[in-house]
Parts: C-alpha cells; sequence; structure tokens
C-alpha cells in the first residue's frame, strides 16, 4: 500500500514527542512553568470542562506561549 501521501505526525521540539493538543496543554515540560502558573488541570479530560475558569485558564496559557492554530 502506498502511504506516500502521509504527512509525518508533527513532534514536541523540546519532548521528542508526538505534538498534540493534549501534550501541548497539559505534558510538554517545555511549559510546565506556564501550566502550574495558570492553573492548567494535569489531565486532558479536566481541560475540557465546559466551564468558563478552565476556558480562561487555557486561552491565558496559548496567549501566553504564543501558541496559534494552523
Amino acid at each position: 500500500m502506498d502511504t506516500s501521501w502521509r504527512k509525518e505526525k508533527p513532534q514536541c521540539f523540546s519532548c521528542g514527542t508526538e505534538l498534540t493538543v493534549n501534550h501541548l496543554i497539559t505534558k510538554c515540560l517545555q511549559y510546565a512553568d506556564e501550566h502550574k502558573n495558570i492553573n492548567i488541570p494535569n489531565t486532558f479530560n479536566a481541560t475540557l470542562r465546559p466551564d468558563a475558569n478552565t476556558l480562561t485558564q487555557i486561552l491565558k496559557f496559548l496567549n501566553k506561549t504564543k501558541q496559534t492554530i494552523q
């Protein structure tokens, strides 16, 4: 089967693991201080809670770390 059309999965520059939303928001060691300072929950399921406080924390994290959606 020809799989040449598949793109390689992006890798986290600092951790060397697959770059996912889960990794970026809850696990990436490069952003450990930001996770702690902004009180980002340490599990992805907890970050998906439908409340304004969690959304505000995630938006602060994305703004502070200059993350963009591509």
